[in-house]
């Protein structure tokens, strides 16, 4: 559904605001969780909003993504934990508790 240039089609209105509460709701969590969401600077409205939440971040996905955009963006509080979910479990669970 969502490509760079392309326009919101079906229910663009909709999308607007569950994306306009989405941004309010990651600025104002304490942690972020991203799960298998490649990093992809195209996706502004994800990742540019994730750099200015003072939030914590937690990446499951490549590492290296994660250190890129972090060096790119400035963003001090991300944290790799795991390649995949399955890795992923135990530390969130952890920092849940």
């Amino acid at each position: 559904m969502y490509t760079v240039g392309k326009e919101l089609l079906v229910c663009s209105d909709q999308v607007l605001i569950q994306r306009r509460q989405w941004q309010e709701l990651a600025k104002a969590a304490t942690v972020n969780y991203v799960v298998g969401l490649k990093v992809e600077k195209a996706d502004a409205h994800i990742w540019d909003v994730l750099a200015e939440s003072p939030a914590d971040l937690v990446y499951v996905g490549m590492e290296k993504d994660l250190e890129d955009w972090k060096a790119d963006v400035g963003k001090r509080n991300a944290y790799w934990i795991g390649e995949k979910f399955e890795d992923a479990l135990e530390p969130i669970k952890t920092r849940l508790t």
